[in-house]
């Protein structure tokens, strides 16, 4: 993931954040938090941000969609090129 906070690339920090969300039977983010820290706030703030504004696909059971919690790493690693 592109970090666009100059504070977080300025002070060299990259890590994996565990986001787990609940999502509705619409494919959209309802709830969420972080699972695991990255240890850096920056870095955990732009993941959830990031979360915010993704779409899903709705989980199903018996051909019908249903609420869901899921659970990803976002990982945010510095280009130095």
């Amino acid at each position: 993931m592109c970090i666009r906070d100059r504070s977080a690339i300025r002070l060299n920090q990259q890590g994996t954040v565990l986001v787990q969300a609940k999502i509705s039977t619409a494919g959209d983010v309802i709830e969420m938090g972080v699972y695991q820290s990255s240890g850096h706030p920056l870095l955990d703030a732009a993941a959830l941000a990031a979360v915010r504004r993704w779409a899903f696909v709705p989980a199903t059971r018996n051909n019908q969609p249903v609420e869901a919690w899921v659970r990803g790493p976002v990982h945010f690693v510095l280009n130095t090129r």
